[in-house]
């Protein structure tokens, strides 16, 4: 009997061959799938894709932002997004007013706001005024966000110009540590730390930013510190999530002077100050769960509140009592002017014409919400359907 021996090394050789073939049919059966972009109809999610929603959605993403280094998510909106235009009447970056496409959104008060604004499903319009505070929110914090026109009533009041939804990042979305420090001119310098984690089952997500500038204008400095923090869990079937946020803000936002005191000294201010601070918290429990893989369910609950304190310097038109020399009148009238405590104040050289208004405004909202989404095939025809 005669037998044939293959050395070895032929026989490593024949194996790597027929691995190299394998290799090169799995390539050729590779098929690369179109992109597409899944927009939220309401406020907790119920994502379909962009081109079957029938009004101008525009996308940011958290590449998107990072790439673009602005300050803000305003400030990106009025570069990259059409149909948007920032009114800096305040002079602070990061209280800008928006305008898209003639509708407004702002943090002053007294406006009439056509915008809302929702944060993981959360209704980010104050509750008094409908005002958003652009700088409650660390920008790096932030997964993704849309603008999308027209009145949906899902998104509630004052949504007549449109709606921004934002989502924000969690370890599993963002499983990365970074420190981003910038700088610039007039004393502004951000700092920001992200760091996130997940082990496929649990992951944490936690985002601090700080803020500070002395400003262009004569006595304009702004401080803020805010951070955002996630903890998650989810299976193969849905996903929950905590999430704690905070602000603690100090804006400066001197408003305009006269185009005579403009033309002698650009960075001159005609009263001071115009001071905003926010003190802000939230709260919040959200998670989604897949029935099947047609139906999913989804549910918010959460807390919210922030105190706002404005502090406000005018001109006034103090002057001496005519019939009680020594003291402080309104002009025209005798009788004395008080102040905070309830004294007289008195007329001297030190007392400056100029008063300082103050406001303090606690608000506070609690809300729940639950969704059930459908996706089923109606002939033949897809549909969406929420409840």
């Amino acid at each position: 009997m005669i037998k044939k021996i293959i050395p070895y090394s032929a026989l490593s050789l024949m194996t790597l061959t027929n691995v190299f073939a394998a290799e090169d049919e799995f390539k050729q059966e590779t098929i690369e799938l179109e992109s597409f972009s899944v927009v939220n109809t309401t406020p907790l999610g119920g994502g379909v894709s962009r081109d079957k929603i029938s009004a101008n959605v525009q996308v940011m993403t958290a590449e998107d932002l990072e790439k673009s280094q602005n300050l803000s998510v305003a400030e990106y909106m009025n570069k990259y997004m059409g149909s948007v235009t920032i009114n800096d009447a305040q002079n602070n970056p990061m209280q800008p007013d928006i305008q898209y496409r003639g509708f407004t959104i702002s943090p002053l008060m007294g406006l009439s706001q056509g915008l809302s604004v929702h944060v993981n499903g959360i209704r980010f319009n104050e509750p008094f005024g409908d005002t958003v505070h652009w700088d409650l929110i660390p920008k790096g914090a932030i997964e993704s966000m849309s603008l999308q026109s027209g009145s949906n009533p899902a998104y509630g009041l004052n949504s007549l110009g449109g709606a921004i939804v934002m989502q924000t990042k969690t370890g599993f979305t963002a499983p990365e540590h970074t420190l981003t420090v910038s700088g610039g001119s007039w004393g502004r310098h951000n700092e920001e730390i992200t760091s996130g984690w997940n082990n496929d089952k649990f992951a944490y997500f936690l985002d601090l930013q700080h803020f500070q500038e002395d400003g262009w204008r004569d006595y304009s400095p702004s401080q803020v510190f805010n951070g955002l923090g996630t903890f998650s869990w989810r299976t193969d079937s849905g996903q929950l999530n905590l999430t704690l946020a905070g602000a603690d803000s100090s804006l400066i936002g001197n408003g305009a002077i006269p185009v005579e005191l403009e033309a002698i000294d650009r960075t001159a201010i005609f009263t001071k100050p115009d001071k905003t601070s926010n003190a802000f918290f939230m709260a919040a429990l959200d998670g989604n769960l897949w029935l099947n893989d047609k139906t999913e369910l989804s549910s918010n609950l959460y807390y919210r509140q922030n105190k706002v304190s404005t502090l406000n310097g005018d001109g006034s038109e103090l002057d001496e009592c005519e019939n009680d020399e020594g003291y402080l009148c309104e002009e025209g009238e005798d009788e004395r002017v008080k102040d905070i405590n309830g004294n007289d104040i008195e007329a001297t050289d030190d007392v400056e014409d100029g008063t300082l208004n103050t406001s303090e405004t606690d608000q506070w909202s609690v809300g729940f919400a639950f969704q059930s989404a459908f996706n089923q095939n109606i002939g033949r025809h897809e549909n969406h359907f929420t409840v």
